[in-house]
């Protein structure tokens, strides 16, 4: 008979001897994990390696013992099709207030994995804030599965724009004037508000 190849699949639950076994031997199972537990049996349910030992048994003296047999089982986690989550480009103007990126979905009705969380990442920061000031931010939404047997590698990228917001002067005049010239006597002319703008502060005059 011949050793069992390894196999490698993400539908593999167990691995058995091919060919036929001889007379007076009898086969019995071992399987261990990666975390060296051991078990009876030659199959697994749950993403992993194994090492599946096949143990020989002679009831006829006139034979020597056989030695044991080992082959690997495989059970590759399986991908979370993740397609239907975006996260699109947000572009506003600042405001003071607090601008976020967030995922969203191709339809209203489909939502995440139960064993599915996400983490938000600006400029390489994981974060739970979004920003306020003006500026360009990278978002990045990094997936993670709570559940051993799946994986995710989809990562989503979008960029958030605060732009900066213009400030409106139009309350502020600031006209010529004419004088007739008498001798040691100043002349100017000053800008005329009611209150300047949030952030606008009076710094001073210059003259050509």
């Amino acid at each position: 008979w011949h050793k069992s190849l390894r196999k490698t699949s993400v539908f593999s639950k167990n691995v058995v001897l091919s060919g036929e076994v001889p007379a007076g031997l009898s086969v019995s199972y071992e399987i261990e994990n990666e975390n060296h537990e051991v078990g009876n049996g030659n199959n697994a349910i749950d993403a992993g390696v194994y090492t599946v030992t096949a143990k020989f048994s002679n009831t006829n003296s006139n034979y020597n013992s056989v030695k044991p047999l080992s082959a690997t089982l495989t059970i590759k986690q399986k991908e979370y099709d993740l397609t239907y989550v975006t996260l699109e480009n947000k572009q506003v103007t600042y405001n003071g207030e607090e601008h976020k990126i967030e995922i969203g979905y191709t339809s209203i009705t489909q939502s995440l994995p139960k064993d599915v969380q996400y983490d938000y990442y600006y400029d390489g920061e994981k974060t739970t804030e979004g920003k306020v000031n003006a500026g360009v931010y990278n978002v990045e939404v990094r997936f993670t599965s709570l559940n051993p047997n799946y994986i995710v590698t989809k990562k989503l990228n979008a960029t958030l724009t605060i732009n900066k917001e213009v400030i409106d002067i139009s309350g502020i005049k600031f006209n010529g004037n004419q004088f007739v010239y008498e001798e040691n006597t100043k002349y100017s002319i000053e800008y005329d508000y009611k209150t300047l703008p949030q952030f606008v502060r009076f710094v001073g005059y210059s003259s050509s």
